[in-house]
């Protein structure tokens, strides 16, 4: 989808459980750019929130039973650790931040999606984010968490720095030809799920 631009032009962001070891991208554009979605793409790796290899995940802590309503951990900020991605309402677990995502499953999803269309993200050149995992973040109950996973970086843009943004018409068809694309990567892994 042409919507899509790949922030991290180089090889995939890696991002650790521990030891404050998040994965930072910076955006070499030469404009700034609207986003109203950011998507990280698994290529490689597995975190855990236990030394079990058994809790192996892409995006959390697949099965461990106190996490199991809100088994994702993955948090993406900007430089100073500021907290962008998930926003606030959906994180169920604030000392780690944990939560949930529909039709997100931790271990076998190959991408994570975060949109805000209401409040675009303005991605500006030189920019930093990073991704974290999100008890080393908040240095939370860490110590045995372990693993590594890699990831690319897709940013969804609605429109560029002399561009109206998420409010334009323009970014209202670009809105749903994203819903629309989002649906078809859900069925298609429902479909997956049930075989």
């Amino acid at each position: 989808d042409a919507s899509w631009y790949k922030v991290n032009l180089g090889p995939p962001v890696c991002f650790e459980a521990r030891n404050n070891r998040p994965g930072h991208v910076t955006y070499r554009g030469s404009q700034g750019m609207l986003l109203g979605a950011l998507k990280l793409v698994y290529k490689e790796g597995a975190v855990r929130c236990v030394s079990n290899v058994a809790y192996n995940s892409r995006w959390g802590c697949h099965g461990y039973s106190s996490l199991k309503a809100y088994p994702l951990n993955v948090i993406i900020t900007d430089k100073h650790n500021n907290v962008i991605f998930p926003l606030p309402q959906f994180i169920q677990h604030n000392a780690g931040l944990w939560y949930d995502m529909p039709v997100v499953d931790d271990k076998y999803s190959d991408e994570l999606v975060f949109s805000n269309f209401d409040v675009p993200l303005y991605l500006q050149p030189h920019m930093e984010l990073r991704i974290w995992f999100g008890e080393d973040l908040k240095n939370w109950s860490e110590t045995d968490n372990q693993g590594r996973v890699c990831v690319d970086v897709m940013g969804y843009v609605i429109g560029d720095v002399g561009g109206a943004g998420g409010a334009s018409g323009g970014g209202t068809s670009k809105a749903q030809a994203l819903l629309k694309d989002l649906k078809a990567s859900l069925s298609s892994i429902m479909q997956k799920s049930w075989k």
